[in-house]
């Protein structure tokens, strides 16, 4: 599985709020308790698994390091800024989620529909909000106001840029009146003199997150909040300035269309990419059991050296005789020997050896070999320990050589010289190599 670190509502790397974000093409999701796991790993508050559905429809789920939780909006914004950043996505698009479907923009930023926003009730005494926050004795101008655009956010408004950067808050102090008030969070502002609509400090020890440095969800209640407050207009595009204080700024974009739906969202920057191992253990090398002779059609089909610039063939290709010397009857003749890897209860690859006259035979009484893994086993290690095994099992048995044929530009050549495999012979395509046991 190829994963990201995608910096959302920010367009360079290591500012804004990072999400991990892990492609899975069209295939399904992973069981629960490996994307939980993943997640963990990966260490954000968030990550999300991506499956794509059609080509502007995608399915998002999302993973905390300790469960699945049902929308995170900062994730969202870096999925589709990374599948925009990749060439795969641009203009409307649909997610779905568990929250529900979601109706996205994207292009050079994401923009996401968020839920129906409303004020959800006034707070008639200030001072204690206040004091958690380090300030004694201020009077605002506008009202401490609970908003709501998917979560109901405390909106606390500050003299200045100054006294916001300056707060100091009482982290228990700010948790017990954030969960007396039935709100997420502390979201503090004050109203930019620069190009911003504001610069704000999110603040939600409640649920373990001392400080914010982009919160989508709020920002949309505060854009419904400065709107209903007649601060800014009815309608039109806003930004918002966060996490300055965390060294992590972030620019979150709102906009409120004609039929008052609001929109958050914003650019995002890809750090890093890699691949996950899903193997969830470490792969088990054993004699293959009868049952499951039957797979070695597959990995036969999948030992097929198809270059990048050729289609792969039917897997009717395994059908002709002289590919069938391989696998059929095997199990019967005295010299058939296999071993297969197993990951999680699933075999995933096969090396077997047989006496016949196949591609790669040197003459009689060497057996000749052949192995595969499933592609996405592949490059991890898991098919050199596997030849290797085998190797050991020809030795034990008594056998003093094996060969094989391998296409020249089959990058699997490097590994059979690792373990021993010498050039003998060779032909415009492909060498015919030897092992000495």
């Amino acid at each position: 599985m190829k994963y990201y670190i995608v910096d959302a509502f920010t367009d360079r790397p290591f500012g804004g709020n990072p999400a991990g974000v892990v492609l899975l093409g069209e295939k399904a999701f992973p069981e629960e308790g490996l994307m939980t796991k993943i997640a963990a790993e990966l260490r954000f508050s968030e990550t999300a698994f991506v499956r794509r559905i059609a080509p502007t429809e995608y399915h998002l789920r999302y993973f905390t390091p300790k469960a699945e939780v049902e929308l995170c909006g900062h994730a969202t914004i870096a999925t589709f800024s990374l599948l925009h950043s990749l060439g795969m996505v641009e203009g409307e698009c649909r997610c779905r989620t568990l929250a529900g479907e979601l109706r996205i923009e994207v292009g050079e930023k994401v923009m996401m529909q968020m839920a129906a926003p409303r004020i959800v009730r006034t707070v008639s005494s200030t001072g204690p909000i206040y004091k958690a926050l380090g300030i004694d004795g201020y009077s605002p101008s506008l009202p401490v106001q609970v908003a709501y655009s998917g979560l109901e956010d405390i909106m606390i408004p500050l003299p200045d840029i100054e006294a916001l950067n300056a707060l100091h808050p009482d982290m228990e102090a700010v948790a017990a009146l954030t969960e007396k008030h039935k709100a997420v969070s502390f979201h503090c502002f004050a109203l930019g003199e620069d190009s911003y609509t504001a610069h704000v400090r999110d603040f939600a020890p409640l649920y373990g997150i001392p400080e914010e440095s982009a919160t989508g969800t709020a920002n949309a209640a505060l854009t419904h909040y400065l709107a209903a407050n007649k601060v800014i207009p009815a309608t039109g595009d806003f930004t918002f300035l966060q996490g300055e204080a965390m060294g992590r700024p972030s620019v979150v974009a709102t906009r409120i269309s004609a039929d008052g739906t609001i929109f958050v969202g914003g650019a995002a920057a890809i750090v890093a990419n890699g691949e996950i191992n899903a193997a969830q253990k470490p792969a088990q090398f054993r004699q293959i059991r009868t049952d499951e002779i039957p797979l070695l059609d597959d990995f036969l089909y999948e030992a097929i050296f198809i270059p990048d610039s050729m289609v792969a063939p039917s897997k009717s290709i395994i059908e002709n005789e002289e590919l069938q010397v391989y696998v059929r009857d095997f199990g019967r003749q005295p010299d058939d020997r296999c071993m297969v890897a197993e990951c999680d209860g699933k075999v995933i690859g096969a090396v077997w050896t047989r006496v016949m006259n196949d591609y790669g035979h040197i003459a009689d009484g060497i057996p000749s070999l052949a192995m595969s893994l499933y592609k996405e086993y592949r490059n991890k290690g898991i098919g050199t320990a596997l030849l290797e095994h085998m190797l050991q099992l020809l030795r034990e048995d008594g056998y003093k050589q094996v060969s094989l044929s391998v296409q020249k530009a089959n990058y699997a050549v490097r590994m059979y010289r690792k373990v021993g495999f010498e050039l003998l012979n060779e032909t415009t395509e492909e060498y015919i190599m030897v092992c000495n046991l």
